[in-house]
């Protein structure tokens, strides 16, 4: 189970990460459901993206946030669906120490760390499904519904990874499943097996609240991700297709952003 975190721990700003580590989309599971999502790719990037099912909450979706006015704000973690990551910079980094790694429950300081590791990790340019998907919404949704079920990780007090899962119980159906929603882990910081120390204690969280599967999902061309999750234990995959429709070139988007125009809306 998560361990509790220590409150002499230090949560103050750290630095903005250096661009250029490899991450994949994580765990929304898909790691980007509704879209995939991930760590490693499950929504998640590699060690965060997740692969192939996706889900959707009726949950009422919480008014909007100012993100920057959350405690925490200015602690701008590292992200990655723990997808291995390139060297961010040049040099050796320090060795990697276990024992600086904490694993625990999502907390309310965490939100907006967590949101802008999503944004370095899941970007247009290379996860326009999960880009489109991941949102401010996905990280509250995650405290204020699946606190249990939703993992942080951190590196010398430093935010480096998160795993967003949450439970899935279907009426007439004693199948309990763990869905792996979103999965990242800093580019900084790809590597080390901080996205699979999350899973690991995800895993065990699902397994606490007595669920029978683990569900993940991920774009089918993200290698890192696919390769994350059968490396420990993830199989019998199956393809979804995701499929758009441009509503601007459609007769009544056109006639109604004219109306809106004409109106001063």
């Amino acid at each position: 189970m998560p361990r509790e975190r220590s409150s002499s721990s230090s949560r103050s700003a750290t630095s903005e990460p250096a661009s250029g580590g490899d991450t994949t989309p994580g765990a929304s599971t898909g790691a980007a459901p509704a879209a995939p999502r991930g760590d490693s790719g499950s929504s998640a990037a590699p060690e965060s993206s997740t692969s192939g099912s996706s889900s959707s909450s009726s949950d009422p979706v919480p008014p909007p946030i100012d993100i920057e006015a959350i405690p925490g704000a200015a602690t701008i973690g590292t992200h990655g669906h723990d997808v291995p990551a390139r060297k961010a910079a040049k040099g050796r980094k320090p060795a990697f120490d276990p024992e600086l790694l904490d694993i625990c429950e999502i907390t309310i300081d965490d939100i907006a760390p967590i949101y802008h590791l999503g944004e370095r990790v899941f970007t247009a340019e290379r996860w326009p499904t999960l880009y489109r998907t991941w949102d401010e919404y996905e990280v509250v949704q995650a405290y204020l519904t699946d606190a249990d079920t939703s993992l942080v990780a951190f590196y010398d007090d430093e935010l480096v990874g998160f795993a967003l899962g949450t439970m899935i119980e279907k009426p007439r159906n004693p199948w309990i499943y763990g869905y792996l929603k979103w999965l990242a882990v800093s580019p900084d910081h790809g590597q080390l097996g901080i996205g699979a120390a999350l899973v690991k204690e995800l895993r065990a969280t699902f397994i606490e609240n007595g669920a029978r599967m683990l569900l993940v999902d991920t774009d089918a061309d993200n290698e890192l991700a696919l390769r994350f999750f059968r490396r420990i234990g993830f199989g019998q995959e199956t393809q979804h297709v995701y499929l758009s429709l441009n509503l601007t070139h459609e007769r009544d988007y056109k006639r109604v952003r004219a109306r809106k125009r004409r109106s001063g809306d």
